[in-house]
């Protein structure tokens, strides 16, 4: 064994007698000086009853100060700056000697604690140096509040507010296998906003940096929503991870314009009720059930927002869906290419609604859809709608970083019953068969009305293996004769060989490029044009019966006027 040297025997010694003396030093000859001191800096009147130091063998000392008083600074509130029965503060002197304090635990006991912050960046628990303005070092890890009330005001852009007083359980609950030993309400004020809740709690919260998790179940409301949390969080001021039930409830998503970054938009009520796990900027919710109106999905969804932009991926399903829920997605207000390039939000969503209702279109049957929102253009792709039997498929783009906004829409159907798709109109049980059609357009404007008026592209559709009403041949064929028997005897299905039409658009303005009509009976060709930018059109139809006709009218058809109500009527056929 080696023996120490006399200069190591010395210096163990000297370190022996400054143990014993921190041990044995009455810490309250100190208390006076402390307070002079404090008060002379900070101008204000500063009283502590009682104070001792302990230091452990990690060089982390508790200082322990006991009915502590400390006025509020001039240009704050009235009441004191603190009034405590006992706050102890567990601090690392390495973190002392760098200039970056790190206060590991503070604890407060019967404490009132009222925290200011000016717009200037003035704050009044600054005591040595009240003038500085800069951004504080000094960080609080841990805090323990026993039946201790602590009011934070913050008068800048945030306009913040908050009262949160601590009580103990009377009995111990837990959530996630953990207790809950106390219990904190508290309420305040956002951005106009008011907000009221309740928390229970462990003895210990974690406040920033520590990524140590704390046991949380409470509730806040604020303007018709309810936030309901059960589970784990570590550092309650900037989460760096959480896990446990999630469950939010409210009017309208408008409604936590307070809480969230970015303008929301105006919905129908919406809940959602899911398991989230957070670590670091990266969340997932499994579980998803959510309700958007009268639509429910279920699902699950991730948010990742360690890059430089925030990347959502979602995969929802619906049993039944009404686009009039969605609604808010359509943009009525001009697009600012500026404000949707700083919002840095980018998506990936995938929605199956197995039944989707259409205000006005019945013949719509279901939904799958994969959205892809990427630097502010928004892709649908690809697209697969139900659509009166057979489906409608292809793909679908949004730039709204343009100016004004673009869309192009390039969309296949197939297989669409022709039956289903005329119910409710005059045509309903007079036409029966296959439809196919081809969408390939594009247009930009700042509302569906503008893009519809300034559409360019094709629109193609064609029928075959059909059958149709004879009533409704004989009109086409302009045999009178045949009418009139058609009236008398009752519609009879007459087959449909073809009928294809097809319009080129050029900003808005249609042009029929072939409109063609073969039945066992008749042919009929016709000309004309759709003009998306006051909702008209004006179709002629010419009929070339291809037999000779008893009581032939020698008219062709004519239909125009507004889109939504066309009217059909004779025209004499120019020789």
């Amino acid at each position: 064994m080696a023996i120490l040297g006399t200069k190591a025997k010395v210096l163990l010694g000297v370190l022996l007698l400054l143990v014993v003396g921190v041990v044995l030093f009455d810490w309250n000859w100190l208390r006076r000086p402390v307070e002079d001191y404090l008060t002379e800096r900070s101008g204000r009147e500063v009283r502590i009853g009682h104070l001792q130091v302990e230091v452990g063998l990690a060089l982390e000392p508790t200082v322990t100060l006991r009915d502590v008083h400390i006025q509020n600074a001039t240009w704050a509130d009235k009441r004191p700056f603190a009034d405590a029965g006992e706050v102890a503060l567990t601090f690392s002197l390495r973190s002392v000697w760098a200039g970056h304090p790190v206060i590991s635990r503070l604890l407060l006991v019967d404490a009132d604690i009222n925290l200011e912050r000016e717009a200037d960046g003035r704050r009044n628990w600054r005591l040595r140096d009240p003038d500085n303005l800069e951004r504080g070092r000094t960080r609080i890890l841990h805090l323990e509040a026993r039946r201790s009330r602590i009011r934070f005001i913050r008068r800048d852009d945030y306009q913040f507010e908050i009262v949160a007083e601590s009580h103990p359980l009377e009995s111990v609950e837990q959530v996630e296998g953990k207790q809950l030993t106390q219990r904190v309400e508290f309420h305040g004020e956002l951005r106009g906003t008011k907000f009221a809740g309740e928390a229970l709690t462990g003895d210990v919260l974690t406040l920033r940096e520590s990524g140590e998790l704390f046991p949380i179940r409470g509730h806040v409301t604020a303007e018709g929503a309810r936030l309901e949390v059960a589970g784990e969080i570590a550092d309650l001021f900037r989460p760096t991870a959480m896990r446990g039930q999630v469950r939010l409830s409210t009017e309208s998503l408008s409604r936590l314009h307070a809480f969230v970054p970015g303008r929301l938009p105006a919905t129908k009520p919406f809940a959602l009720d899911a398991r989230i796990e957070q670590s670091e900027g990266r969340f997932s919710l499994t579980q998803v059930r959510a309700r958007l109106g009268g639509t429910a999905m279920a699902g699950e969804a991730s948010l990742d927002t360690t890059g430089e932009r925030s990347l959502l991926q979602a995969s929802l399903a619906s049993d039944s869906a009404n686009t009039s829920d969605f609604d808010f997605l359509v943009p009525k207000d001009k697009a600012d290419p500026e404000a949707v390039a700083r919002k840095a939000f980018d998506a990936q969503v995938q929605l199956h609604a197995r039944k989707l209702t259409v205000p006005g279109m019945s013949a719509v049957q279901s939904a799958k859809v994969a959205a892809h929102l990427t630097n502010g253009v928004l892709a649908l792709k690809p697209v697969d709608i139900g659509l009166a039997g057979g489906n409608v498929t292809g793909t679908v783009e949004w730039d709204s970083t343009k100016q004004p906004a673009s869309v192009e829409a390039n969309l296949e159907a197939r297989d669409v019953r022709l039956e289903s798709l005329l119910a409710g109109s005059r045509l309903e049980r007079r036409m029966a068969g296959p439809l196919a059609a081809h969408i390939d357009v594009r247009g930009r404007g700042e509302s569906v009305a503008d893009l519809l008026a300034g559409v360019s592209g094709r629109v193609e559709a064609s029928v075959q293996n059909a059958v149709i009403s004879n009533l409704v041949d004989a009109a086409l064929n302009m045999d009178l004769a045949k009418i009139m028997r058609a009236l008398v005897t009752g519609d009879k299905a007459v087959g449909i060989n073809r009928v294809d039409v097809a319009f080129d658009f050029d900003h808005g303005l249609g042009q029929a490029r072939n409109i063609f009509f073969d039945s066992e009976q008749t042919r009929a060709t016709g000309t004309g044009r759709i003009d998306l930018r006051d909702k008209t059109l004006d179709v002629l139809i010419t009929p070339k019966p291809k037999k000779p006709r008893i009581l032939a009218l020698d008219s062709s058809i004519r239909v125009d006027g507004r889109i939504a109500r066309p009217r059909i009527h004779m025209e004499k056929v120019k020789r």
